[in-house]
């Protein structure tokens, strides 16, 4: 009967009466100003798309190198052998295969899932020297595992020395990062800006803007979750800007205020930092609009700055640069003999490829654990489980809606119609405090409805069960 008594609180006429400020509350939702839920449901329709779903190996596209070979799919057994895995779920181990069948070697290459890794970067060791290791990473990106002296991750021509499993995975999520976020700026530093750097950009998607040295330091706590590409020749751990008898700016102060952030900071090192920018960002825009980068990645961005008449390697470093920070470089390998600067026209400068004008790109971004974080927010300045609270409480609190209701009467119960002698202030009453219940109420206090709910359903079974006989049969036989 107690539960049955606050279940009927929520009655049939408050129910009807609460279909009007939900229909509100819906409306103010949907305007673009307020278009976190329509986010959050691209934001999870755009990661089931995304899902990181294995691709058949007859559908892998190799590196050119080894284009001609057959893939393998291998993974380490329990018993600590190299099987390969038949299309039948079947396995055979590597050595007796290659033992049978030596020629095989120069026929097959051996890809391996990210998931089926290892704990030990020393268990490829007992796989042949001269058979390629591929590991096959997210949308059938495959990364060659090259061993020998010193062991290195491999994405088309751009190389990562590795030392242990840990770094083969730190370099595998960080080659497949983002190359940047949605909003990328590309800022050239000048001794002097009139206008201060706005937090939006108004012009161009790609367009290269201006600003100092003490507006960008001031601006970037309002650049949070961006990617910010900087150009100029780094000297001693300082930025130089353009401009005689200046200083430069720290390096360690702009990674610090990056790391702050959230921001991603992408260095150019430089002689020619303005046509460098300048290059880079028509790069990224050509890009852009042949739907070339949509997918792209750290390593895709890194492949863009290779020769292709070049076979040589682009080689790679990656290190922590801080707590929530992690650091991937590129430098360039230094000519035999030093040459003097040339001047040349900007026209012919701007026609020079990238890898031709930069020393040394280094980009600084949030670790794994951060990236997470950032990842899981669909607002992006609140923490992923403050946002998912209020998710569950709504779903929950909706869900027990007439317990919730019941609750919020008791909080605050607004006196009948008869009783105020103004009409329009009871409206307004009225109004508010449905919105308050729906926006304030179910958002912040949900999960404890649904609690309560669960309560009095236990307290029901438990008095049908046990209390209502007991008491029966104490009055039976009393």
């Amino acid at each position: 009967m107690f539960l049955k008594n606050k279940f009927q609180s929520f009655s049939t006429k408050n129910s009807k009466l609460l279909l009007f400020p939900l229909f509100i509350f819906l409306c103010v939702l949907s305007a673009p100003s307020n278009a976190g839920l329509f986010n959050m449901i691209s934001k999870i329709s755009k990661t089931a798309k995304n899902a990181d779903i294995d691709i058949p190996l007859n559908k892998l596209d190799l590196p050119e190198n080894i284009k001609d070979l057959t893939p393998a799919s291998i993974k380490l057994g329990d018993d600590g052998q190299w099987k390969i895995i038949n299309k039948d779920s079947s396995s055979e181990q590597v050595d007796s295969l290659f033992k049978h069948y030596p020629e095989g070697t120069d026929k097959v290459a051996l890809v391996i899932r990210v998931a089926d890794l290892p704990s030990s970067l020393q268990k490829f060791d007992n796989l042949p020297i001269n058979v390629p290791v591929l590991i096959q990473g997210k949308k059938g990106r495959l990364f060659e595992l090259q061993r020998g002296t010193t062991t290195s991750l491999i994405y088309k021509k751009a190389r990562l020395p590795v030392t242990s499993m840990e770094a083969v995975h730190d370099g595998l999520w960080m080659l497949q990062r983002p190359s940047f976020n949605k909003t990328v700026r590309f800022l050239q530093l000048q001794t002097k800006t009139a206008s201060p750097l706005p937090t939006h950009r108004y012009e161009g998607k790609y367009a290269v803007e201006s600003v100092s040295a003490e507006q960008l330091f001031t601006s970037m706590n309002k650049l949070k979750n961006q990617t910010l590409v900087l150009s100029g020749h780094i000297i001693n751990g300082q930025l130089q800007v353009s401009g005689k008898n200046n200083p430069g700016i720290s390096v360690e102060k702009l990674k610090q205020a990056a790391a702050e952030n959230d921001i991603r900071l992408v260095l150019l090192n430089s002689n020619k930092p303005n046509q460098a920018l300048n290059n880079i960002s028509r790069s990224i825009a050509k890009a852009d609009k042949e739907h070339s980068n949509l997918h792209d990645t750290a390593g895709d961005f890194f492949n863009r700055l290779t020769d292709p008449n070049n076979p040589g390697m682009l080689e790679l470093s990656m290190h922590h640069s801080g707590k929530y920070q992690v650091a991937i470089q590129w430098q360039a390998k230094k000519m035999a003999a030093s040459q003097p600067d040339v001047i040349m026209p900007s026209g012919i400068l701007n026609h020079i490829p990238a890898h031709l004008m930069i020393q040394s790109i280094r980009i600084y971004i949030p670790d794994e654990e951060r990236s997470r974080e950032l990842d899981l927010r669909i607002i992006p300045n609140i923490p992923s489980w403050v946002q998912f609270y209020f998710i569950f409480s709504i779903v929950l609190g909706f869900f027990a809606l007439g317990t919730s209701w019941g609750l919020w009467r008791k909080i605050w119960c607004l006196k009948a119609r008869i009783e105020h002698k103004n009409i329009l202030q009871f409206l307004l009453l009225w109004l508010i405090h449905r919105l308050l219940f729906l926006v304030l109420f179910i958002p912040l206090f949900g999960i404890f409805s649904f609690i309560w709910l669960i309560i009095l359903i236990i307290y029901q079974v438990v008095n049908f069960i046990l209390l209502r006989p007991s008491r029966w049969l104490y009055r039976r036989f009393a």
